[in-house]
This record gives structure tokens, C-alpha cells and sequence, in this order.
């Protein structure tokens, strides 16, 4: 149902891009000048409802790029029992879209000490959200490291003992 929804926007954003091209190249004098301007203009007005997402994608990917890494000294935490203490959510302030991170931080069972983070991030649509998820369209809108752990032997990858949270009282 969302994509017969999303054709039709489609259809209708092209209606009106072509309105504005009709109206505006007949006041230019030369027909070929006519033609440039109404190609300049079809490829101006096209992408115009997806600029949020052009925009928002190149500062997703720098985010990305910046902070997708798993955090740990491989010296002091190899041998170690963690667990999952608890995962911090973030809005993250953007202009172009709605991005939120999520840190997960495990830390020693023994005294609370953080041995290892890394963080979750996903973006979605602020100003045009044609679908109910509001996930961009033009790209997935999430990334983590590469291979975060997640799994009794993901972490045994980094040396590490994975435990179950302990129970709260």
C-alpha cells in the first residue's frame, strides 16, 4: 500500500516540476536557451524533496565513520568476565534528520569497571516522512562496527567472558 502511496507522490511531484517548466520557459526568448533552461530545471526541481536525505546521508556517513568502532584496551581486557550494564540512547542533534546512537557498555563483573562500548547509530527522514518507519530512502540509515559483539563467541573473538546481567534486587 506505501508504494502505490509513493508512486503517487512521485506522479505528483513530476506534475508539478513539469508545471513549473511550462510556465517558465516560454517567457525565454530563444527556444534553444527554452530548452537548457527546462533540462536545468527538471534536474534542480527533481531531487528537491530528497535533499534532507542527500544532505543527511554524507553527515550520517561521517558519524558513522567517526565513531563506528568497538572501544576496548586489549591489554587489561583480555581475561575478563563482562556484562551488559546498559545501553544509552542519544538523539543526536541534526538539521537534516532525525539521528539517535545507542552505547552499549559492558563492564567488569568483579568491580563495575567499563572494559568495553561501542555505539549503534540510525537516521531517519525529519521532514518528509512518506512511509511509517521514516527510514531514509536512499540509504539503510544504520551502521555499527564491523562486527560488534554480541554473542558469547563474538566475544570470546576479543578475549573476553560474556555473562548474563546479574539479576536486580
Amino acid at each position: 500500500m506505501s508504494g502505490l502511496f509513493l508512486v503517487f507522490i512521485f506522479g505528483f511531484w513530476l506534475t508539478i516540476v513539469f508545471s513549473i517548466i511550462i510556465y517558465v520557459t516560454p517567457k525565454i526568448a530563444r527556444p534553444m536557451s527554452q530548452f537548457f533552461i527546462a533540462i536545468a530545471i527538471f534536474f534542480i526541481l527533481l531531487p528537491l524533496p530528497l535533499v534532507d536525505e542527500i544532505i543527511g546521508k554524507w553527515q550520517f556517513d561521517k558519524l558513522c565513520a567517526e565513531n563506528s568502532t568497538v572501544h576496548f584496551d586489549k591489554k587489561t581486557a583480555i581475561g575478563r568476565t563482562v556484562y551488559l550494564e546498559k545501553v544509552i540512547r542519544e538523539n543526536i542533534d541534526n538539521d537534516w534528520m532525525r539521528m539517535r546512537s545507542a552505547q552499549w557498555r559492558y563492564v567488569d563483573e568483579k568491580n563495575g569497571e567499563l572494559v568495553l562500548s561501542y555505539k549503534v547509530f540510525s537516521a531517519e527522514r525529519k521532514w518528509l516522512r512518506l512511509s511509517e518507519s521514516g527510514y531514509p530512502f536512499t540509504f539503510s540509515g544504520g551502521c555499527q562496527p564491523q562486527s560488534p559483539p554480541s554473542n558469547r563467541e563474538s566475544f570470546a573473538e576479543y578475549g573476553i567472558k560474556y555473562i548474563e546481567p546479574p539479576k536486580a534486587n
